[in-house]
């Protein structure tokens, strides 16, 4: 019969039933050796002899061939040194758990036929112990995990809350001083006072020669009185003169009063209207408003 070249398939082939032979040689000594221990046999065999022993008994029936790849035999021994020291852990428990045990009549070969710790039922009993303390540990995370998430969600909600139910009370507080605006304009000596330092103030925002304002009808002899008045302070200010005349179209009928000045042909506005002033106020004084009303934030810690 002729011979040829074994191929990449082939080669691995036979690899693999030579593992398996090797780890069944090796599970068999391992039991021997477990019998023999448990029959108290005395003297200490390393694992190098253990591991020669097993190969020296079957030379008969397997010949490793000069090619073996070693890192084969290195795990077949790392898994016979493991089993060892399953059988020295169990010979432990059993010696913990019967230590108070009288010794008379009793050895370790009588025992080890009846003790529960040896047979393959024990050890899926432990193992599958271990699974469930795993799976119970998870769980435990796990709920750990939603608690967290849980208790943010409510955190956040609530905060929500809050600030809703802040601003609805800001809306409320604007509306309702919206609704107050008209009566600013019931006190005329008060009202004349203001129409003055609104007119002066656009006088000075706007810096020019000629200058049109805007207001309600009602307020137009008003306007006239108090814009001579903001001409005369403004002169004295600044030294120089300003020509202003209320424009003939007047502010809506529902406007609640103030004025709007303007220049270069309505190129340059200030709006100083009642409604205005009130949404400026709005804008800048919220923080302050806020104070007032809630008080500082608990985690603010820096005030300009």
């Amino acid at each position: 019969m002729s011979s040829r070249a074994l191929n990449d398939d082939e080669v691995y082939s036979e690899m693999k039933k030579m593992v398996a032979f090797i780890k069944q040689e090796a599970l068999e000594k391992a039991r021997e050796i477990k019998i023999k221990k448990g029959q108290g046999r005395k003297g200490h065999v390393s694992a190098k002899s253990k591991w020669s022993g097993i190969l020296r008994d079957r030379k008969t029936r397997f010949v490793i061939s000069a090619g073996f790849p070693c890192y084969l035999l290195c795990s077949n021994r790392i898994q016979f040194l493991q089993a060892e020291e399953e059988f020295n852990i169990e010979k432990v428990l059993v010696s913990q758990k019967f230590q108070n045990v009288p010794k008379e009549g009793y050895s370790l070969k009588n025992y080890s036929h009846s003790c529960p710790l040896f047979t393959p039922q024990a050890k899926v009993v432990r193992q599958e112990a271990i699974n469930i303390d795993a799976t119970f540990q998870r769980k435990i995370k796990q709920a750990e995990v939603q608690k967290r998430i849980a208790q943010s969600n409510h955190i956040n909600k609530s905060r929500l809350r809050v600030l809703q139910a802040r601003q609805r009370m800001l809306e409320e507080l604007f509306a309702e001083t919206r609704a107050k605006l008209p009566d600013v304009t019931r006190d005329i000596t008060q009202y004349r006072a203001l129409l003055k330092d609104l007119i002066l103030q656009g006088f000075y925002a706007l810096m020019e020669h000629e200058v049109v304002i805007t207001c309600r009808q009602k307020d137009a002899k008003d306007v006239k009185n108090a814009i001579e008045e903001a001409r005369r302070q403004y002169k004295e200010a600044l030294g120089s003169d300003v020509d202003a005349k209320v424009d003939q179209e007047f502010l809506p009928q529902g406007s609640a009063g103030g004025v709007i000045l303007s220049a270069q042909s309505g190129k340059i506005k200030v709006n100083n209207t009642l409604e205005t002033r009130l949404d400026i106020l709005e804008e800048n004084m919220l923080p302050q408003i806020r104070v007032l009303l809630f008080g500082h934030s608990p985690n603010r810690k820096f005030f300009n």
